[in-house]
């Protein structure tokens, strides 16, 4: 059989449902977007806490201990390792590390972006 008025029919078919299909869109791609900025934003955050933890386990442990390290090769190897840390950290995030300082009661990481970390560090009483 042969329906004379079907391809108008079919027309307005696709035509609500492009415009059913944008709405849809519409609704879905802000909160999108949202989830994909806040991902990345905790993914940055997670990278600068790591890098303080990293650079705290290379400093930290040999200022614990009650006699200080005094051996030039210990401490130029821990700098020499906390400069591969910072050089890794910023090739692969692109965020330049203005300030850290760590000593026995604190560690200290400041970054270009704005962002800056602080830990309070104490000995337990175990």
């Amino acid at each position: 059989m042969y329906y004379p008025n079907k391809a108008g029919f079919t027309l307005v078919e696709a035509l609500l449902a492009f415009f059913l299909f944008s709405f849809i869109l519409v609704l879905y791609v802000p909160g999108l977007s949202l989830e994909i900025d806040q991902i990345q934003r905790q993914k940055s955050q997670h990278s600068q806490w790591r890098l303080l933890y990293e650079l705290a386990q290379v400093t930290l442990p040999q200022r614990v201990e009650s006699t200080p390290v005094t051996d030039d090769d210990d401490l130029a190897g821990q700098e020499e390792e906390i400069q591969v840390l910072l050089e890794s950290y910023q090739t692969a995030y692109n965020d330049l590390l203005t300030d850290y300082q760590c000593n026995r009661e604190v560690c200290y990481l400041s970054f270009e972006s704005g962002h800056s970390l602080g830990v309070l560090a104490y000995e337990s009483t175990d």
